[in-house]
């Protein structure tokens, strides 16, 4: 029997999204990392547009690829170059900047998230709530995983909420 590696069956669909991302100018996935908390969680939907990097402006959240691996990261510097500019990225949870972002690493920008069935719109322009948290999440050392954690603790609750309110619907049906 043929076993197929998990890092072949992730190369695949990367591409096949990526190729997605090409020709329809759009695509969704889900957030698998936390490096982004607290503007983004694990498990959050996303949506990217496809975008030169001519196109970007510094606080976005953009999507690269590198090492054939995805990075959801904001913008923190457009470095200016003679043929075409460079990106600086960082997490917002993470202490340190990425290596510099090369157009053709560049995917496109993450416009909105979808979490709990709610869109949420992805602006460069941070609230002082935002501001102050991903400060939080990038300097004291346990607030992120904190975050992470209220956050599945929160998401529990929705479903448990949710499904309460199913079993509610269903009984009062049964008694009509």
């Amino acid at each position: 029997m043929l076993n197929i590696g998990q890092n072949v069956i992730d190369g695949a669909s990367h591409s096949l999204a990526e190729e997605l991302l090409r020709e329809t100018g759009e695509m969704r996935f889900l957030a698998r990392g936390g490096s982004m908390v607290p503007a983004i969680y694990p498990g959050d939907a996303i949506v990217v547009q496809r975008a030169g990097i001519t196109e970007i402006r510094i606080g976005e959240i953009v999507l690269f690829s590198r090492q054939g691996r995805w990075f959801l990261h904001r913008v923190r510097q457009i470095l200016p170059s003679d043929s075409e500019p460079r990106l600086i990225t960082q997490g917002d949870a993470l202490a340190t900047p990425d290596p510099p972002v090369l157009a053709e690493e560049l995917l496109g920008r993450a416009i909105f998230l979808v979490r709990n069935g709610e869109q949420r719109a992805l602006t460069s322009n941070l609230s002082v709530l935002h501001r102050g948290l991903r400060l939080a999440a990038r300097h004291l050392p346990y607030f992120a995983a904190l975050a992470l954690s209220w956050h599945r603790h929160a998401s529990r609750l929705k479903d448990l909420r949710g499904a309460a309110v199913v079993v509610a619907r269903g009984k009062s049906q049964e008694s009509i």
